[in-house]
């Protein structure tokens, strides 16, 4: 049985939206678009998988939660 073609990932085409965020936001989802997206991708922020939601091969939504967005002292 011939194995599946490896998903070599998505091409990320257009700006992400937002393209900034402010300091101390609540959770932000952002919006990647590009080409190539699959219900199995997801969306890392350095080494930590956000909360991803595939929309269609065209994008893909990642929620930024706000501990991340935050400064600290």
């Amino acid at each position: 049985m011939p194995k599946p073609a490896a998903h070599e990932g998505p091409e990320i085409t257009q700006p992400n939206q937002p393209d900034r965020i402010a300091v101390n936001s609540a959770d932000t989802t952002v919006a990647l678009t590009g080409e190539g997206f699959a219900p199995t991708d997801r969306v890392l922020l350095g080494d930590r998988e956000l909360a991803t939601t595939f929309v269609s091969p065209n994008e893909i939504k990642a929620v930024i939660p706000a501990a991340d967005l935050k400064i600290y002292p």
